[in-house]
Parts: C-alpha cells; sequence; structure tokens
C-alpha cells in the first residue's frame, strides 16, 4: 500500500471528525524525515546540505481553535534532488494546500476552515488563488514583505496603528553566549494588532484584497483573508 492511499483514508475520519465544529484551523508548515546514515533507503534526497538525506513531508494538520487535534487531510511529501539539478517548484505546496483546504471548505458549508501558514506561504499566487474562488476558506498568512495597501501606504506601518488586542508574557532563558547566563531574565510582553486593509492586485477583477493583519511587536506581522 502507498502512503498516499494510507492519507487518503485518514483524510476521511479527519474530515468526519470536523463535522459539527463551527471553526476549525488547518495549519500547514515543513518538516525533515532525517534518514542520514541509514543504508538501504531508496529515494533519498538531500536536507539542509548534501551529507544529510531524507525526505521533506508539508502536512495540513487540522486543530479546533482549543488545540484538539483531528489528523491531516492534505501532505507533501518529496525528495530534493542535488543542487544543479531541475526540480519543481517547491513554494507551489503552499497554494496546493490551500486548493485543497478549500475543497474541503465546499464540501462542509457548516464548519468554517481557515488555512494558516508561515511566511513562506505569503504568496502573491496563493492571495489570487483564494481570491478567484471567492475565498470559501479564510486565509491567516504571516507576513514576510512589507505590501503596498491600496491606500499607498506600507502594510506594517498601517498596522502599528491598530488598537492592541492584548499582550502575550513569555520568559526569555538564558543562553550560553549570554555573560548572564544562569541568571533570571524578565519576562517580555509583545503586542499584539489587528487591523482591516486593501492590498491591490495584480490581476484585473477584484482590484484588492481584503486582508486582516495582525501585528507582533517585533516578529513579522499575520495577514488574513476576511
Amino acid at each position: 500500500m502507498e502512503w498516499r492511499e494510507i492519507l487518503e483514508v485518514h483524510t476521511q475520519r479527519t474530515v468526519e471528525r470536523m463535522a459539527g465544529h463551527p471553526v476549525v484551523l488547518c495549519l500547514q508548515d515543513t518538516t525533515e524525515l532525517d534518514f542520514t546514515g541509514q543504508p538501504g533507503i531508496a529515494g533519498l534526497g538531500r536536507l539542509s546540505y548534501e551529507a544529510r538525506r531524507g525526505l521533506y513531508v508539508h502536512p495540513t494538520l487540522v486543530v479546533t481553535p482549543q488545540g484538539l487535534a483531528f489528523g491531516v487531510v492534505d501532505a507533501w511529501l518529496w525528495a530534493r534532488p542535488p543542487q544543479g539539478e531541475a526540480t519543481v517548484k517547491e513554494s507551489v505546496r503552499w497554494v496546493e494546500g490551500y486548493e485543497i483546504v478549500a475543497d474541503l471548505a465546499e464540501q462542509t458549508p457548516a464548519t468554517r476552515l481557515v488555512y494558516i501558514a508561515d511566511r513562506e506561504g505569503d504568496l502573491r499566487v496563493l492571495m489570487d488563488a483564494a481570491a478567484r474562488r471567492g475565498h470559501p476558506a479564510d486565509w491567516l498568512v504571516r507576513a514576510t514583505h512589507n505590501r503596498k495597501t491600496i491606500t499607498g501606504d506600507k502594510l506594517w506601518t498601517r498596522v502599528e496603528g491598530g488598537e492592541a488586542l492584548g499582550a502575550i508574557e513569555f520568559a526569555l532563558p538564558p543562553r550560553r553566549s549570554d555573560p548572564r547566563a544562569g541568571c533570571a531574565k524578565p519576562s517580555t510582553g509583545k503586542r499584539s494588532r489587528s487591523r482591516r486593509e486593501r492590498v491591490p492586485r495584480r490581476s484585473r477583477s477584484p482590484r484588492f484584497w481584503r486582508v486582516k493583519t495582525v501585528r507582533l511587536r517585533g516578529p513579522r506581522p499575520l495577514t488574513g483573508g476576511c
């Protein structure tokens, strides 16, 4: 049995568990399966550098806002070829991931699906795909590009002017490079801010995205479709 067949059965059960829940979060990210030094495994590729061998997997994990995991509804699994050899454009995984979540949203209209990605997913082609389909699934993407809004201002500047939603307190652990290692670090608060903005599109219609942006002071902001 191939891994896709196993995943298909698991996906069906995951969708069944989603039933009756008003909102579910569809989380995407990429991880490594490291088989370096393990002989007899065919089909491996390079990882972060050539000496490390393994596979990459990019799953979509479905959870409730409270953190209850339902399962995986999609996964990209691939071996990266040696440097210099032709390969598929790996960023496609983020767009295809949204398309699959959007398909599920259309099949389960009683449940609101929210696609969530890190800043690798800050892609215009993903936003265009969502806009063409009328946003059947919401999307929340951590922004890596300080895009221009429809007013001409920069996105992050506009978000900084939004109302603070709250603060997150956390303790920074000591580091070996820190001369004060071993001393207690003070807690640091980071305020999150939210604001709705319009970001121009490059395609014809509609002429803008409606985006809701959340900025954590310090890290990059989060942007999401409405």
